[in-house]
């Protein structure tokens, strides 16, 4: 089954270019790039994205991550994290102690972008997502976004959000 019909899919990537296409689907992403510089384009903004940048997109947001050919001497080597919105809402609708964490997943479709130093913060929570299973993964996943509820975001304000899917 390939990552986008996966209910969860979290992955450490070494690519020789990021840039293949300008995408859109229903999951949630978490995009962590570690030793790539590269534009990024998430719905109608496009802006330079540094490595070290954590970025969050909620459901539907058409993005595409691009380097240059001339500038990929070396692969890229990336953190990719996506799930559908229904497996995590279902923890933290009702909860109030998760509250912070809803907060967060609402504003996802505007592009949520964490600075570096931040980022690099929960670098070891990624990896330990990545190398985990069952439940154990799920329940990293809720204390990374717990973590990130909390740490300096700056949310894009994307005009267009969202497209539809057919």
């Amino acid at each position: 089954m390939d990552q986008y019909h996966q209910r969860f899919f979290s992955e450490r990537k070494t690519i020789p270019y990021f840039g293949e296409d300008w995408h859109c689907h229903e999951n949630y992403e978490l995009l962590y790039p570690i030793n790539v510089t590269c534009d990024r384009i998430l719905g109608d903004s496009i802006e330079y994205f540094n490595q070290n940048e954590l970025v969050f997109l909620g459901s539907k947001v058409p993005h595409l991550f691009k380097n240059e050919l001339e500038d990929s001497s070396s692969k890229v080597d990336y953190i990719i994290i996506k799930f559908k919105p229904a497996l995590i809402n279902k923890f933290v609708e009702n909860v109030p102690e998760f509250s912070n964490i809803k907060f967060l997943l609402e504003n996802a479709h505007q592009g949520t972008i964490f600075e570096p130093m931040e980022s690099y913060l929960i670098l070891e929570d990624l990896f330990q997502i990545c190398d985990s299973k069952g439940a154990d993964r799920m329940i990293r996943l809720i204390s990374t976004f717990n973590r990130l509820a909390i740490i300096k975001q700056k949310n894009l304000y994307l005009q267009q959000t969202s497209i539809p899917l057919d």
